[in-house]
């Protein structure tokens, strides 16, 4: 009985230990604040009736749009017929650098590529995401359904050609802002 009573109190503390190690954190880094604080404003965009049309282009780039085009607007993207599904192609540049989200109102691929031209031919070199950010994260984040995913990524000098599909939808909403951040 006297071993019994030193041993009794390990379970406990180990039990507390393990509890405190699974805890997990809702703060956010300042960077995600941001991030989310982009995707907030662009719900506002989201939800906007009045979208800009886009008739995207079976081959890049496909049209080109200025910032005027698409800055605090919502785009709606006719897509095209394409291998598995619709899908398409727009671009925006040359002068338009710097980091970029794109958020969807449906969960499709993304790809971003950059033209340049080097001794009179198309070079396309693809641009890394730097961040996506699924449906439910968002749905966390801002209980909104209107945005089910967003892509961060960092546009480069000359045209930064979007890709978007395969999907079964003929028509996709689209909102494109600058997004800033520190390093």
């Amino acid at each position: 009985m006297n071993i019994l009573r030193y041993l009794l109190p390990i379970p406990i503390f180990l039990i507390g230990v393990i509890g405190c190690s699974t805890t997990t954190s809702t703060l956010l880094t300042e960077s995600e604040e941001e991030v989310f604080s982009i995707i907030e404003h662009a719900l506002l965009h989201m939800a906007d009736q009045t979208g800009v049309p886009v008739q995207a282009d079976t081959i890049p780039p496909g049209p080109h749009l200025g910032l005027e085009d698409f800055d605090h607007k919502r785009l709606e993207v006719a897509l095209q017929p394409m291998t598995g599904g619709n899908g398409g192609y727009f671009h925006f540049g040359p002068d338009l650098t710097g980091d970029f989200m794109v958020m969807t109102d449906r969960d499709l691929p993304v790809t971003v590529t950059n033209r340049h031209i080097e001794n009179d031919e198309a070079i396309d070199d693809t641009l890394e995401i730097e961040r996506t950010i699924g449906t439910q994260e968002i749905f966390d984040a801002t209980e909104s359904h209107l945005i089910k995913q967003a892509i961060l990524f960092e546009a480069r000098t000359n045209a930064n050609i979007l890709r978007f599909g395969p999907t079964d939808a003929d028509t996709i909403h689209i909102v494109i802002e600058e997004a800033v951040h520190e390093d």
